[in-house]
């Protein structure tokens, strides 16, 4: 049994983040990642946040632990940083 606490994703869907194009969009895309992965053992869990206060810095995420903060993102750039960050359960998908 793994020791593996999933990274928990924060995806900014506020005014701003949707303003620049991809709030939404990148949240539909790691919804469909996470949809692809085991429900009893997610290799992330995936939330939205209607302000992350970085809205000038929009589309933004942020994961914890460790309170790493994306910014400028698309919906490549995010599936490619949570690929990453929740690796190596996300190996399964």
């Amino acid at each position: 049994m793994s020791d593996f606490q999933p990274p928990r994703v924060i995806v900014c869907t506020g005014v701003n983040c949707k303003a620049a194009g991809c709030g939404q969009r990148i949240y539909r895309r790691l919804e469909a990642l996470l949809a692809e992965a085991d429900p009893l053992r997610p290799p992330f869990l995936l939330r939205t946040a209607n302000c992350l206060d970085m809205c000038g810095d929009g589309p933004n995420m942020v994961i914890y632990p460790g309170n790493r903060r994306y910014n400028h993102l698309d919906e490549d750039a995010a599936e490619a940083i949570v690929r990453a960050a929740a690796a190596p359960e996300v190996g399964r998908l």
